[in-house]
């Protein structure tokens, strides 16, 4: 009996009671603070344990669904799966609000993906998402937003800025996630054609201006997309409003002195949204500043499928 004990002591490690934490690496990308919902939301899965030098990463997830949300953050990695290894995962049980978490000093591109799953399916073509390429370059970044949106599934990330203009005519080429450049077109009357849907996106405005043009394209089923430029914005910008266009020709109205726009347009023929493959254009003419006065004459041409 005595010689068991004396076995059994030789395995305790202490004997004071005093509490002695796990390795880090039994814990990594676990959470066990359940005394805010949003816990996961504040980097405990992401380079757990890392310690100074560091840089800090915040954002805020907005979405029209409340469900909760999941973050992944991955770097490159030549070995990993389409050359890219997952380094963690963010959880926002409460749904979309705000998140952070630490990276090391040196990571110089971090690719974060945020989606909610509504109907606990899986990924699939209508659930909220967003990706953002996050470039770093060893200090805190600016907080950032991530707007949620099934539209932006097979949309390139455009790295969180607002394309700049760039001298060339009005007329626009592209491809598929292509991007254009270009000066606006001259003010001049008003256009018509397009269908809006959703609901107004300006009301109560009355005293308004007309943006106007007309699309090429190798498939009648056209959507002309319409953002408000907005450093505060996924990519910089803001979703406005779309039309659904088949006889090639867009007018939309905007308030007077409504500021800079961007313009893009893209074939949907399943009327899914935009999704990878779609061809697809952004204007020449972008941001386009709408002042008091119609802006017409805007030539959208769409590539065929290559």
């Amino acid at each position: 009996m005595l010689g068991a004990l004396l076995i059994l002591g030789g395995c305790l490690e202490k004997t004071t009671g005093e509490f002695i934490p796990l390795d880090p690496s039994f814990t990594a990308g676990h959470n066990d603070d359940q005394s805010d919902p949003n816990k996961g939301g504040t980097g405990d899965g992401v380079w757990p344990g890392l310690k100074d030098p560091r840089i800090h990463i915040v954002g805020t997830i907005t979405s029209t669904m409340t469900v909760p949300v999941q973050i992944d953050v991955s770097i490159d990695d030549p070995k990993g799966d389409n050359g890219q290894s997952r380094v963690g995962a963010l959880h926002l049980d409460n749904g979309p609000g705000p998140f952070e978490f630490y990276a090391p000093v040196d990571v110089k591109l971090i690719h974060l993906q945020a989606f909610q799953d509504p109907d606990v399916d899986g990924p699939s073509e209508g659930d909220p998402f967003a990706r953002k390429d996050l470039h770093l370059s060893g200090k805190d970044p600016d907080a950032f937003v991530l707007a949620l949106d099934p539209k932006n599934r097979g949309m390139p990330d455009d790295g969180g800025t607002a394309p700049a203009a760039q001298p060339g005519g009005a007329t626009a080429s592209g491809g598929s996630g292509g991007t254009g450049g270009g000066q606006g077109p001259q003010p001049s009357g008003q256009g018509s054609g397009g269908q809006p849907t959703g609901p107004d996106p300006f009301p109560g405005a009355s005293d308004f201006v007309h943006v106007s043009g007309t699309v090429t394209s190798p498939n009648p089923a056209v959507v002309v997309d319409f953002f408000k430029v907005d450093p505060t914005g996924q990519g910089g910008r803001t979703h406005i409003m779309k039309l659904e266009t088949e006889d090639g020709t867009w007018s939309q109205k905007f308030p007077k002195s409504y500021g800079q726009i961007i313009i893009e347009a893209f074939v949907d023929p399943q009327h899914d949204g935009p999704t990878q493959g779609d061809p697809m254009v952004s204007c020449p003419c972008n941001p386009l500043d709408v002042g008091d006065t119609d802006i017409t004459g805007i030539v959208l041409a769409i590539p065929a499928a290559g």
